[in-house]
C-alpha cells in the first residue's frame, strides 16, 4: 500500500522552467511597490490575520516604509511602544527585580572579593567584582525583559503566517543587511521615514496629549538634527571625507565581527537619538526591540523559494487542496518586500531599485554596493561575503596589515582578492615555498588566526585558464599537495587534467 496521491506529469515538467523564471524574476525584482501592490497587500495582510484566528491590525496601522532598515527600526520602536502602553507596571516590576539582583549579587562579591583582599587592594577588587556582577545581572534581566516583550507581542501572528520561515536564515540575512545599510543610510530621510513609521504605527497607544507634546517635541528636535547633521555632515564632507571614512570604518571594526554585533550602538548614533527622543528612558530597550525584529520577520520577495514550490502545485499541478488561507502569505511574497506582522500594525518595506549578483548567482557589486534602496540604504559584497562599504569603494586602501587583522576568514579572503592577490603577496613579503608544473607554494607570516605562518597554493586552472590563489594547511609542501587538499584527495591520485 502506498502513500503517494501525485505524480509529476509531463505537462507539469515542461512548465517547471517557466515557473523558475517567473519566481527567480519575482526575488530579483526592483521595482517599486505601486497602488496595486499597496491594495493587494492590504488585502492578504487582513486575510493572513484573519487565517491565524486574529483580530487584523485597523487599515491606518498597515505602515509601508521605504527601506528594511525603516523596517526594523521602526517595528522595534514601536513594539516596545505598545507593550509600554498595554504593561506599563510590568517594567517598573521588572526593573526593581533587577535593581534588587544587581544590588544582592554587587553585595555578595563585594563581601568575596574583601575578605580575600588586603586593604589596599580592596577597592579595586570590589570596583572590578561590582562591575563584573552588575552587569552579568542587568544584561540577564534586560535580555529575559526584552524576550518577553517581544514574544509576547509577536508569537500568535507571526507562528500562524510563518510556519515555512527559518528564524537561523532570516537572522543572518537581515543582520547582515542592517548592519552594511546603517552605515551608510541617508540620515535626514531615514530619521523622518523611520520617526513617521513608527508613529503611523503606535498612533492608538499614545495618549492624546502624549503625542501632542512628543510630536511637537519631534518636531523641534528633528528640525534641529536635522540643521545640525546637515551642516556638520557637509562640513566635515568637504574637508576630509575619504580620510574620514576610512578611518572611522578602520575604528569601528577594529575587533571584526565582534564590532559588528555591537551594530545598533556602534553604527547609528542616530537611532540612538531617535529613539531618546521617542522612548526617553526606554531607549536602550527599544534599541534592543530592534535588534531583535528578526523574531517576526518575513522575508517578502527575498523569500521566493518556498513560495514557488508550494505555488506550482496550487497553480499547474492542481492539487485538490484548501489553499484559501495560504493564498495570503503567496499575496505578500508577490507584492511587497520584507515585512512584518505584530499584533497591533503591520509594517511592509519597499523593493529595493538596485539588486546585481555574479556569474554564480551570489550577491556582489564590481565597484558599487549590489542592493540599494530608494531611500539610500545600501549593502555591499563581493562574491557572496559582505563587506564594509570602503572595501569596494577604495580597495586602494586595502593593506596587508588590515587584511591581517581580519579575524573572519571569508572576509580576509574577499579584501584579498579586491586588493590583488599579486599586490598583496608582495606588500605581505610572500616567499616562495615550492614551484612544480602545478603551480607554486607561497608563504606568509603575520596573520591573524592562530598559525604562525599561512601558506598559499597559486595556480592556473587548466580548463579556464583563470587563475587562482589558495589558502592551504601551513604544512603544505607541494603544490601538487596544496591543491589535491582542496579537492579532499591525496597528493599522488591528484590528477589536473579530471578537473572540469
Amino acid at each position: 500500500m502506498t502513500n503517494k496521491k501525485y505524480t509529476l506529469t509531463d505537462e507539469h515538467r515542461a512548465r517547471l522552467p517557466e515557473w523558475r523564471d517567473k519566481w527567480i524574476a519575482n526575488a530579483m525584482s526592483t521595482c517599486a511597490m505601486d497602488d496595486t501592490d499597496r491594495d493587494a497587500v492590504r488585502v492578504a495582510v487582513k486575510g493572513l490575520y484573519e487565517a491565524a484566528g486574529l483580530t487584523p491590525p485597523p487599515e491606518h496601522r498597515i505602515v509601508f516604509v521605504s527601506s528594511p532598515f525603516v523596517l526594523r527600526f521602526a517595528a522595534g520602536f514601536a513594539a516596545w511602544i505598545w507593550y509600554r502602553r498595554k504593561y506599563p507596571t510590568t517594567f517598573a516590576a521588572t526593573f526593581a527585580a533587577t535593581r534588587d539582583v544587581t544590588l544582592a549579587a554587587t553585595h555578595a562579591a563585594t563581601d568575596a572579593a574583601t575578605h580575600a583582599a588586603t586593604d589596599a587592594a580592596t577597592d579595586a577588587a570590589t570596583r572590578d567584582a561590582t562591575f563584573a556582577a552588575t552587569d552579568a545581572a542587568t544584561r540577564a534581566a534586560t535580555f529575559a525583559a526584552t524576550r518577553d516583550v517581544t514574544l509576547a507581542a509577536t508569537d500568535a501572528a507571526t507562528d500562524a503566517a510563518t510556519d515555512a520561515a527559518t528564524d537561523a536564515a532570516t537572522r543572518d540575512v537581515t543582520l547582515a543587511a542592517t548592519l552594511a545599510a546603517t552605515r551608510d543610510v541617508t540620515l535626514a530621510a531615514t530619521l523622518a521615514a523611520t520617526l513617521a513609521a513608527t508613529f503611523a504605527a503606535t498612533r492608538a497607544a499614545t495618549f492624546a496629549a502624549t503625542r501632542a507634546a512628543t510630536f511637537a517635541a519631534t518636531r523641534a528636535t528633528r528640525a534641529a538634527t536635522f540643521a545640525a547633521t546637515d551642516a556638520a555632515t557637509f562640513a566635515a564632507t568637504d574637508a576630509a571625507t575619504d580620510a574620514a571614512t576610512f578611518a572611522a570604518t578602520r575604528a569601528t571594526r577594529a575587533t571584526g565581527v565582534e564590532a559588528e554585533k555591537k551594530w545598533y550602538t556602534d553604527l547609528a548614533p542616530i537611532m540612538h537619538h531617535l529613539a531618546f527622543v521617542l522612548g526617553g528612558t526606554d531607549a536602550q530597550m527599544m534599541l534592543q526591540c530592534a535588534n531583535l525584529v528578526y523574531r517576526m520577520w518575513l522575508g517578502g520577495n527575498q523569500w521566493s523559494g518556498w513560495c514557488a514550490y508550494l505555488s506550482f502545485f496550487r497553480h499547474v499541478a492542481q492539487l485538490k487542496i484548501d489553499y484559501s488561507k495560504w493564498q495570503h502569505y503567496e499575496s505578500m511574497i508577490e507584492h511587497a518586500g520584507p515585512f512584518v506582522l505584530h499584533s497591533e500594525f503591520a509594517m511592509i518595506s519597499d523593493r529595493p531599485e538596485c539588486l546585481t549578483v555574479d556569474d554564480q548567482n551570489r550577491p556582489h557589486g564590481e565597484n558599487r554596493s549590489f542592493c540599494r534602496w530608494r531611500d539610500g540604504t545600501e549593502l555591499f559584497s563581493w562574491h557572496g561575503v559582505r563587506v564594509p562599504r570602503w572595501t569596494i569603494e577604495y580597495p586602494e586602501r586595502i593593506t596587508a596589515a588590515l587584511i591581517h587583522a581580519e579575524t573572519n576568514q571569508e572576509l580576509r579572503r574577499a579584501m584579498t582578492e579586491r586588493m590583488g592577490w599579486a599586490r598583496y603577496l608582495a606588500e605581505a613579503g610572500a616567499r616562495q615555498i615550492h614551484q612544480d608544473e602545478t603551480g607554486e607554494v607561497l608563504e606568509v607570516s603575520g596573520l591573524n588566526d592562530g598559525d604562525a605562518v599561512a601558506r598559499f597554493v597559486h595556480v592556473k586552472c587548466p580548463s579556464t585558464g583563470r587563475e587562482y590563489t589558495l589558502r592551504v594547511p601551513p604544512q603544505t609542501m607541494t603544490a601538487r599537495e596544496g591543491v589535491a587538499w582542496t579537492f579532499d584527495v591525496p597528493a599522488e591520485k591528484y590528477q589536473p587534467g579530471q578537473e572540469t
